[in-house]
């Protein structure tokens, strides 16, 4: 089970697995291929649109030639017109997104596997894992107009970050938070990857807001085959779900379990 599954009110602002694989060329800058992109986009359309992905959107990077723009997303497969979920292609690279009024892990799962599924079925070339990324931004409500922003994430994430106060002691600088971007990347063993949580401040669908980012990637010789994804998948999502409780342990989870 996920975080999505088991509080009353999900922070998921938007979960997101993606898989790039090998290209073909020469190191920079001589040009890298997907030699079986040409031929993918439209055997993929009809593949998942039997899925329920009926909505075709092709984006304006579809214009520039896919030896420029390796790993780089061309086009969006959606339910319906600006819905989640939806499955995103470019050339050596495959995503699926999700959001966080839908979101399940017991559905966002297989939904991954299937989508990995009609992938292979129809690139014609050998597909080669480079990495693997599952990433899930949480977003809570706050205005660092009249919060401040490290108070916060202190009292409620117990992350703490402190500066001098000496920096402000003139009153010419205001010591509260316009904006906040804040990573830190840490190596798992389990699974073998790279984690790294995220920070920062925005806005989720027009709402001035905290964002936290959890993203577990595997990249070159620590990820495995396409065969062994979905242990990949569960390991990731374990790891990311201890993270995120431990995080909020204490009066933020019993915020969202209100």
């Amino acid at each position: 089970m996920s975080h999505g599954d088991d509080l009353v009110q999900n922070p998921i602002a938007e979960t997101f697995f993606e898989l790039r694989w090998q290209l073909r060329g020469g190191p920079p800058p001589a040009p890298t291929m997907d030699p079986g992109y040409k031929l993918l986009v439209g055997s993929l359309f009809s593949k998942v649109r039997d899925a329920g992905y009926e909505f075709h959107e092709q984006l304006p990077t579809a214009q520039i030639p896919d030896e420029i723009v390796p790993y780089l997303i061309q086009h969006r497969f959606r339910v319906a017109a600006g819905a989640h979920p939806l499955v995103q292609v470019g050339p050596g690279v495959f995503a699926i997104n999700e959001t966080g009024p839908h979101y399940s892990w017991v559905t966002f799962l297989p939904r991954i596997i299937k989508a990995i599924e009609m992938l292979r079925d129809v690139y014609s070339e050998e597909l080669v894992p480079v990495s693997y990324e599952l990433r899930y931004v949480n977003a809570v409500p706050l205005d660092p107009a009249t919060q401040n922003v490290f108070e916060f994430l202190s009292r409620k994430l117990k992350v703490a970050i402190t500066y001098p106060q000496s920096l402000f002691a003139d009153d010419r600088v205001s010591p509260s938070q316009d904006v906040v971007l804040l990573e830190s990347i840490h190596q798992s063993r389990d699974p073998e990857a790279v984690v790294s949580l995220k920070f920062s401040t925005g806005a989720v669908s027009g709402t001035k807001s905290l964002l936290w980012e959890i993203a577990v990637r595997s990249i070159g010789d620590r990820a495995p085959s396409l065969d062994g994804l979905e242990s990949w998948l569960d390991r990731a999502h374990d790891l990311e779900r201890a993270w995120f409780f431990t995080l909020i342990e204490g009066e933020l989870e019993a915020e969202f379990n209100a």
